[in-house]
């Protein structure tokens, strides 16, 4: 789970580079476009390095964290972009509300929509509401379209930058 704190008392020997992705990320805090590849073989840090990443960010509360795992048991193109919207919508919440205990739990997208009014974020039930009136048309590259873009409308809405980390891109082969 991401803000585990064991994941940081495990962490050793790679403080130097996780500060320079921190920098990386701060200066998107600036209104900056910042990208970064972290590319290897399997099993030498990358995941912890971004789920370090994400702790800081969380923990700084500069930028909105929000960190995506791809996974090979999506059978459509739309489960993928379900699963991406929600767990950004969570991950959102979870920033807003400074309470990482949010992450813990599995919400379907209208329990979301009443969350987010609970935290005033009226913002995030208009994101909904636009995703599900797109996936009712049942074009699938634009309903995972919207999905993805829901970071970047969060912006666009409420001004806070937001720095996406996804792990296990190239799983995503799977839905092109």
């Amino acid at each position: 789970m991401i803000l585990d704190r064991s994941v940081s008392k495990n962490f050793f020997g790679r403080e130097n580079m996780l500060e320079v992705l921190y920098k990386t990320v701060a200066n998107a805090k600036g209104g900056g476009t910042e990208s970064v590849i972290l590319s290897g073989k399997r099993g030498i840090g990358k995941t912890k390095l971004l789920e370090n990443l994400y702790n800081l960010v969380f923990e700084r509360q500069d930028v909105v964290p929000f960190f995506y795992t791809v996974r090979r048991s999506f059978v459509s193109s739309e489960d993928f972009a379900n699963d991406y919207l929600g767990s950004f919508i969570l991950q959102a919440l979870a920033f807003m509300g400074k309470d990482p205990a949010v992450l813990s739990g599995v919400y379907s997208l209208e329990e979301l929509k009443e969350a987010a009014r609970v935290f005033g974020a009226c913002w995030i039930a208009d994101i909904i509401y636009e995703y599900i009136d797109v996936r009712k048309e049942g074009r699938e590259a634009k309903i995972v379209l919207n999905a993805i873009s829901a970071p970047y409308r969060s912006y666009q809405i409420t001004g806070n930058p937001v720095v996406v980390m996804i792990d296990d891109l190239h799983k995503i082969r799977k839905f092109c």
